[in-house]
């Protein structure tokens, strides 16, 4: 086989494998959901994520906010493992989840930093009707808010 044959071959597969994946992306999600979920990944496309707030974050939290790129994909996820996300990445301290009941859909079509995880998890939150309020430099109340 050539080296023109093995790139190109790589190359097919590659492809159909990005196609795999974008269809098993929603594979589970209801059309409702699919349809917010490639709204608002059209958005942070066309948009920058920096115009969405960023949390405070603590100095010394555990996973550097820029040298990792993550995936993201919640899949009908309770609010209260959102919010554990949240806390790990952030370092900051999450009360009052407990009064929350809602579930999130999201699925990323690329990959993110922690700021920008944040930041999308905050207006995941907010178009369910769910703000952070900083009560402290580490810490953060749950709140609902009205629409």
């Amino acid at each position: 086989m050539t080296l023109k044959a093995i790139v190109w071959l790589t190359c097919v597969v590659f492809l159909s494998c990005d196609l795999i994946a974008e269809d098993d992306r929603y594979s589970e999600f209801t059309p409702q959901a699919k349809e917010y979920s490639q709204a608002l990944n059209q958005e942070f496309a066309t948009n920058a994520l920096s115009e969405f707030p960023l949390p405070p974050v603590v100095k010394d939290a555990k996973i550097s906010s820029t040298n990792y790129l993550i995936s993201i994909s919640f899949r009908n996820l309770p609010v209260q493992d959102i919010l554990q996300y949240y806390s790990k990445w952030s370092g900051i301290k999450v009360e009052g989840e407990e009064n929350i009941s809602a579930k999130i859909d999201f699925a990323g079509e690329r990959k993110f930093t922690i700021d920008e995880a944040l930041r999308i998890i905050r207006r995941l939150l907010s178009d369910k009707g769910i703000a952070l309020n900083q009560t402290s430099p580490s810490s953060v109340r749950v709140q609902k808010i009205s629409k």
